[in-house]
């Protein structure tokens, strides 16, 4: 639980939900059914190719 940083596609959005992605080891905001991340948020703007995210427990669900 708390903040760090992910790697991220080149469209997310800071404050965003966050999906798994076809490209390995990244997460983006499009909605991909399946693939939410539950108890993840994106806390900032993108800084070279990372962003901060929130974290509480995140899991993978079809959710949202």
């Amino acid at each position: 639980s708390g903040k760090g940083s992910a790697k991220v596609l080149a469209s997310f959005a800071d404050n965003a939900n966050c999906y798994l992605t076809a490209t390995a080891g990244s997460i983006d905001d499009a909605i991909v059914a399946g693939d939410y991340i539950t108890g993840m948020k994106g806390a900032s703007a993108i800084s070279g190719g990372l962003a901060d995210v929130e974290m509480q427990r995140p899991f993978v669900t079809d959710g949202l």
